[in-house]
């Protein structure tokens, strides 16, 4: 989906998406740790990463379904 991604946001100047997308999952890995371990007290590793890639999986999936849409009528060039 990245690469797709990438593909589809590609303009004339040769930027994309993908790279602030990696960086919102960078920052959302940062702010779940911080609120597991000040919250919890303990960070689980299992749960973590089960929680964390489910919602990458998630925005990942919502973000290329609308680049698709955006792409169809038209609104992306």
């Amino acid at each position: 989906m990245f690469v797709g991604a990438h593909f589809l946001t590609l303009n004339k100047s040769g930027n994309s998406i993908v790279p602030y997308i990696l960086l919102g999952m960078a920052v959302w890995g940062i702010f779940m740790t911080l609120v597991h371990g000040f919250v919890k007290g303990e960070l689980i590793y299992s749960a973590f990463f089960l929680r964390y890639w489910r919602f990458v999986d998630l925005a990942i999936i919502i973000i290329y379904c609308g680049l698709i849409i955006f792409k169809i009528t038209g609104q992306i060039y």
